[in-house]
């Protein structure tokens, strides 16, 4: 079996509202981790992380 997760490309203030100002760019910890747990069941795991592009078109090809 084949899994992509994705994480969006979101701006700062669409992924964190009113509290931008105070938000950062992070890695998708929680996708790691989900990815982890797959790959011990043999599940073939992508990341495609939409944040470093910050392009819907770039995530989307890259899926």
């Amino acid at each position: 079996m084949k899994v992509v997760l994705v994480n969006p490309p979101l701006t700062t203030e669409e992924r964190y509202g009113v509290h931008f100002q105070s938000g950062g760019k992070t890695p998708p910890l929680g996708l790691a981790c989900l990815a982890a747990v797959l790959q011990d069941h043999q599940v073939d795991v992508r990341i495609v992380d939409g944040a470093i592009s910050n392009d819907y078109t770039t995530t989307v090809a890259d899926i």
